[in-house]
C-alpha cells in the first residue's frame, strides 16, 4: 500500500515576504494566507502570482534518468511538464459542488473561494470578485545527479520509481537550483513549482519512503534578494503505478499548492487535530491537504487527460467554526467533512480528597488537576466538576488555572464516591478521574422483625400483609437505593414501602410484604434492601407454606365395562362403576346419563345423588338388555363441577339372537314310480331335521292336497324334536286310479313357516 504524501514544514522566517500575505485572527489563533483578505471588502480583491514550473531532471547512479520534459511509457499522451501546465491547477475549470456554482477558475482558487464562501459568494458577501490566481509557464529544465548514497530506483508496474533522500535534495533546491533560478530572473515574489517525474523522497533511509511532495519557505540569499522570504513547492507527477490512482499525476501538486496558499510558511497555528487522513498523531498546523490524503475528485482537461485532484479541508474544519464559512456549510471542498474536527490531545484528570473520612457536617479539601497525557504538550483549560455518586449532584465546579483547581467544601453525609470530570477545550478531549471513596458520617439500619413467616395460604390467594420496620440508628441519613425481593420464589412475594429515597437519622419507614403463592409447598425468598448503611445489602428471610386450591377431583373405576353376550331382549348380569371424589372440595351438580349409539340397550341406577363429599364415593349400576343382535356400544357420562367434566366410562356388550327351532326336510319332495292301481309302491322316507337352537314342538303330521287318499305316512317324530335332532316320515303310495296322482305331506309345528310341506307325486296304472 503506498504511503501518503507528507508535507515538510517550513522553518520560521523573519524578513518580510515578497509575495502578498493577508492576516486574520480566529479566537486566540492568528494566521496568514496568500493574496488579499476575502474577509474585508477590497477594491481589487483579485491577486495573481507568477508561478514558474521548473522541471527537475534527475540522474540516478544506476543510469536511470527521470525527465519531466519527455514523454514516457507511463504517460504517453504528453510530457509531465506539458500536462501540468494544462492541468486544472493552472487552467480554468467550471466548479459546481453540492449544486452551488463556485465559478470558473483554477483548482486552488476554487478551493479558497469555497473556503471563505460566506464572505465572497453567499448573499451579502463582501468580495464576490475575490481570486488568488497563478500565472504559470515552464522554465528551462535543471538537471541534478543523485549520489548513490542518496537515491535508489525500484521496479514498478510501469518502469521504475526513483527514491531520493530529502536531506540531500532540499539543500540542492535552496542552494544550487535557486542560484540558477536567480540567473533566470525568478524572484521571491514568485512561486516556483519544482516538478519531478516518478521520483519521490524519503527521510535519511529509503525505509522511510515516501514523500510525494512538500511546500517550504526560506530566506533567499541567492542573487541580490537579501534574505527575502522565498516560498516554493516540490511535487512528483506520478504515473508509475506504484501508488493508488488517488496520488497520481497532479493530486500531490493540488495538495501542496492549496497548503501553500493557506499556510505559505508553515507557521499557522490551529487547535490540535489529528488521527485522520495521513496524520496518525496530533498536530496544530493549517495543512489543508493532510486530513483528506487519498480522497479526491477527477477532472477531464481540455486536452482530454483525466486529472486527479485531492479534496481539501476548509479553515472552518481546523478552527471548529460554527457556523462554517465554507460553501454549502461544508467543512471540505467536496463535502466529505460535514462537521468540524474534534479535539485531538488526550488529557488526564486526577482528584485528591483530604480527608476522605470525616464527621457529618465537616469539610474536606478537593484538588482537581488536569494535564496533557503522555506524548502531548500544553495545558488544558476550561472547567472541571466534582460529582458525588450518592445522588449525582455536583459538589464543586472549577475554572482551571494552570490546569488545576482547589477548594474546601462540606460534602453530603454518607458513604459514596467522588469523581472529577473535565469538560474538554479546543485542544484537549474530556476525561474523568478515578473515583475517590469518601465516608461522611454513617447510616446504620435496624430491621424488625428480622424474618417473616406467613401462615398457610391457598395457591393464588393473597395473604394479609406483614410489615418490616427499617430504622436509621446511625449519624447520617439513610439512603435507600432499592428494595427488591430475591431468592428461590421471588414471584410469590410483593412489597410496598413508604421509605422514599432517604430516611433521616432516628427516623423509620415501613415495608409491607404480601404472600401470594404460585405453587403448593414451602415457598422461600428474601426482602433485600440496598442502601448506604453498613452491611448493605440487608436481607429479611421470607417463608410461607402454600396449599393447593380447593377443588373436587373425579376418578372412575373401572374406566370401562364389557358385558357378556346376551340374548336380545334378555338382561345381562348388572355391573357397577365406583365414582371417587379424591379432591378437597365437594363434587356437585352430578348428572349421570347414558349416551352413545346403543344407549337404549343400557340403563343405570346410582347412589351419587347430586353431590359427593371430598374423599367420598358412590356407585353407578349398569344393566345391559340388548335390543338387537351384534356389538352394542354406549357410554356413561357424568356431568359435575370437577375438572374434565363430563367424565365418561365406555360400555360394550354383544346382543345374541333368541333360541328357535328350524325345520329342514330331506328330500323336499317324493316321486313314486308307476304303480298298479290298488297295489302299494315301495315306501320312501323323508328326514326332518331341527337345525335350530331350540326344541321343535310338532302339532301334527298330515296328508293333504289333490289325492291324499292315495298316500299314507308313518313317522318317528312324536310331539317334539330336540335342537339338532332328526326324525323320519315314511310315505307309502297306493294309487286308487290310473294316471298322475299327487298330495302334500304337511307338518304343523313351533318353527317359523309352519306348516312346512313336502310334495308327493306318483302315477297309477
Amino acid at each position: 500500500m503506498p504511503l501518503q504524501p507528507s508535507p515538510i514544514q517550513a522553518n520560521a522566517v523573519t524578513p518580510a515576504a515578497t509575495i502578498p500575505f493577508w492576516q486574520a485572527t480566529d479566537g486566540t489563533y492568528s494566521y496568514q494566507m496568500v493574496g488579499n483578505s476575502p474577509l474585508v471588502k477590497q477594491a481589487s480583491p483579485s491577486t495573481t502570482i507568477t508561478s514558474p514550473i521548473v522541471p527537475i531532471i534527475l540522474k540516478f547512479s544506476d543510469g536511470t534518468i527521470f525527465d519531466p520534459t519527455t514523454t514516457n511509457t507511463c504517460s504517453s499522451k504528453s510530457s509531465p511538464s506539458s500536462l501540468v501546465l494544462s492541468s486544472p491547477i493552472f487552467a480554468s475549470n467550471a466548479w459546481t459542488v453540492g449544486g452551488t456554482s463556485v465559478g470558473t477558475t483554477q483548482y486552488a482558487d476554487f478551493f479558497q473561494r469555497a473556503n471563505f464562501w460566506t464572505s465572497i459568494g453567499a448573499t451579502g458577501g463582501v468580495n464576490p470578485g475575490y481570486h488568488t490566481l497563478l500565472s504559470a509557464s515552464t522554465t528551462t529544465a535543471i538537471t541534478l545527479t543523485v549520489p548513490a548514497a542518496s537515491g535508489v530506483t525500484v521496479a514498478t508496474s510501469c518502469g521504475k520509481l526513483g527514491q531520493m533522500d530529502i536531506n540531500w535534495f532540499d539543500p540542492q533546491i535552496q542552494g544550487t537550483v535557486f542560484t540558477q533560478l536567480a540567473a533566470m530572473g525568478v524572484l521571491p515574489s514568485q512561486l516556483p513549482v519544482f516538478l519531478l517525474s516518478n521520483v519521490v523522497l524519503y527521510q535519511t533511509t529509503s525505509t522511510n519512503c515516501c514523500i510525494l511532495g512538500y511546500h517550504s519557505a526560506f530566506n533567499n540569499n541567492n542573487g541580490s534578494f537579501g534574505g527575502a522570504v522565498q516560498t516554493y513547492v516540490v511535487s512528483d507527477f506520478d504515473t508509475s503505478g506504484y501508488f493508488s490512482a488517488a496520488y497520481s499525476d497532479v493530486a500531490t501538486l493540488s495538495h501542496e499548492i492549496a497548503e501553500w496558499m493557506n499556510d505559505p510558511t508553515g507557521n499557522n497555528p490551529t487547535p490540535y487535530w489529528g488521527h485522520i487522513g495521513q496524520v496518525s498523531g496530533c498536530q496544530n498546523n493549517l495543512e489543508v491537504g493532510d486530513p483528506l490524503s487519498g480522497t479526491g475528485v477527477t477532472v477531464t482537461g481540455s486536452n482530454a487527460y483525466v486529472y486527479h485532484l485531492q479534496e481539501l479541508a476548509f479553515k472552518s474544519w481546523f478552527y471548529r467554526d460554527s457556523p462554517a464559512s465554507g460553501v454549502n456549510g461544508w467543512f471540505s471542498s467536496n463535502g466529505t467533512f460535514k462537521t468540524a474536527s474534534t479535539p485531538c490531545e488526550t488529557s488526564t484528570t486526577t482528584l485528591t480528597v483530604n480527608p476522605t473520612t470525616l464527621a457529618a457536617g465537616a469539610s474536606t479539601t478537593l484538588t482537581v488537576k488536569v494535564a496533557a497525557a503522555a506524548g502531548f504538550t500544553g495545558t488544558p483549560t476550561g472547567t472541571a466538576t466534582v460529582v458525588a455518586s450518592l445522588n449525582g449532584a455536583t459538589v464543586a465546579t472549577y475554572t482551571l488555572a494552570a490546569g488545576a483547581g482547589t477548594s474546601t467544601v462540606a460534602i453530603p453525609a454518607g458513604s459514596y464516591n467522588l469523581t472529577a470530570n473535565y469538560s474538554a477545550d479546543a485542544n484537549f478531549a474530556a476525561s474523568s478521574s478515578a473515583a475517590v471513596a469518601v465516608k461522611v458520617g454513617s447510616a446504620a439500619l435496624t430491621l424488625a422483625p428480622v424474618s417473616l413467616a406467613f401462615p398457610s395460604t391457598t395457591v393464588g390467594v393473597a395473604s394479609a400483609a406483614l410489615a418490616v420496620t427499617a430504622k436509621n440508628t446511625g449519624t447520617a441519613p439513610f439512603t435507600l437505593s432499592s428494595v427488591t425481593v430475591t431468592g428461590a420464589s421471588p414471584g410469590d412475594y410483593s412489597q410496598t414501602n413508604n421509605c422514599g429515597s432517604s430516611v433521616a437519622v432516628n427516623a423509620s419507614c415501613t415495608i409491607s410484604v404480601v404472600f401470594k403463592p404460585t405453587a403448593a409447598g414451602t415457598r422461600t425468598a428474601s426482602l433485600t434492601l440496598t442502601d448506604n448503611a453498613t452491611g448493605s445489602p440487608q436481607t429479611v428471610p421470607l417463608t410461607g407454606t402454600a396449599v393447593a386450591a380447593l377443588a373436587p377431583a373425579v376418578t372412575l373405576s373401572p374406566s370401562s365395562l364389557t358385558f357378556a353376550s346376551t340374548t336380545v331382549g334378555s338382561a345381562a348380569a348388572t355391573q357397577t362403576v365406583t365414582l371417587a371424589n379424591k379432591g378437597n372440595a365437594s363434587l356437585t351438580g352430578i348428572a349421570v346419563s347414558v349416551t352413545g349409539s346403543a344407549s337404549g340397550d343400557y340403563s343405570q341406577a346410582n347412589t351419587c345423588g347430586t353431590s359427593v363429599a371430598a374423599a367420598g364415593t358412590c356407585t353407578i349400576t349398569l344393566t345391559f338388555k340388548p335390543t338387537a343382535v351384534g356389538t352394542r356400544t354406549a357410554s356413561i357420562s357424568i356431568a359435575d363441577n370437577a375438572t374434565g367434566s363430563p367424565q365418561t366410562v365406555s360400555l360394550s356388550g354383544t346382543g345374541a339372537a333368541v333360541p328357535a327351532p328350524i325345520v329342514s326336510f330331506s328330500p323336499t319332495s317324493l316321486t313314486f314310480a308307476s304303480t298298479t292301481v290298488g297295489t302299494s309302491a315301495t315306501a320312501q322316507t323323508v328326514t326332518l331335521t331341527n337345525t335350530g337352537n331350540a326344541s321343535l314342538t310338532i302339532t301334527s303330521i298330515t296328508l293333504g292336497g289333490t289325492n291324499p287318499g292315495d298316500f299314507s305316512q308313518t313317522n318317528t317324530c312324536g310331539t317334539s324334536v330336540a335342537a339338532a335332532a332328526k326324525c323320519t316320515v315314511t310315505v307309502t303310495f297306493k294309487p286308487t286310479a290310473k294316471l298322475a296322482r299327487s298330495a302334500t305331506l304337511s307338518v304343523a309345528d313351533s318353527a317359523a313357516g309352519s306348516p312346512q310341506s313336502v310334495a308327493l307325486s306318483g302315477t297309477g296304472k
